[in-house]
């Protein structure tokens, strides 16, 4: 399991330390509505993107970090978002390779990533309340 290691902690800004050496910042806006993630000289390489279910739940509409997968910023990125908004629930749309109106969509590595996370506790499952972690989704 690759972790990244907190090195600085701004409230809404947080650097990291990935499991392949790198330094990443972490920016949630205040909407708590996404996560940018930037190096340290503020190019931005990745973004999570959250919905607010409007019921102290959020959806992860978006995801993707390039070229750093692998390096635990993920993982990050969801222990910031739970820690923002005091461990809020995180539920995602199931990747059954139907197109969703909402745009939500699992693409890359998202796929093998969520279940890790659901796993974890990082995420609290499919809208649909299927957990599968076996692959079932993974078409």
């Amino acid at each position: 399991m690759a972790t990244a290691t907190l090195i600085a902690n701004n409230g809404n800004s947080r650097t990291y330390r990935t499991a392949n050496d790198l330094a990443v910042v972490l920016e949630i806006n205040e909407e708590w509505s996404e996560i940018v993630f930037k190096y340290p000289n503020g190019e931005k390489f990745g973004e999570f993107i959250f919905k607010d279910l409007e019921d102290g739940t959020y959806k992860l509409m978006r995801m993707y970090s390039e070229p750093n997968n692998g390096g635990g910023i993920g993982r990050a990125a969801l222990q910031m978002f739970k820690d923002i908004t005091d461990s809020a629930q995180i539920f995602v749309s199931p990747n059954d390779g139907n197109p969703r109106d909402d745009q939500s969509h699992l693409t890359q590595d998202a796929p093998k990533f969520v279940p890790k996370m659901i796993a974890e506790g990082w995420i609290d499952g499919y809208e649909n309340g299927n957990n599968f972690d076996d692959g079932f989704f993974d078409m």
